[in-house]
């Protein structure tokens, strides 16, 4: 099952970038629902730790997939834009 969900995503990744915003929407609204999906929408929240300190801000800087996929979001993003005639 997952490996269909990922194709998915490449899939509406891949016309997001080609500038066509219904898969965009798509994209990010799968995105958002994909985590509840993945606990069977049994969520269980637990507290977070808001006190920022140097050892946390250093992991969290050394969280590479979170680093590259925030960035591929961002190309994405950029790609909707630049499709409607803006210039960022």
């Amino acid at each position: 099952m997952k490996i269909i969900i990922f194709v998915v995503f490449i899939g509406l990744a891949i016309l997001a970038f080609r500038g066509m915003r219904w898969a965009y929407v798509s994209y990010v609204v799968l995105g958002l629902l994909y985590f509840p999906f993945s606990m069977g929408f049994r969520l269980d929240p637990h507290p977070c730790e808001l006190a920022l300190s140097l050892p946390l801000a250093i992991h969290s800087l050394g969280n590479y997939a979170h680093i590259v996929l925030l960035a591929f979001f961002f190309l994405m993003t950029r790609a909707q834009w630049s499709s409607r005639g803006h210039n960022f």
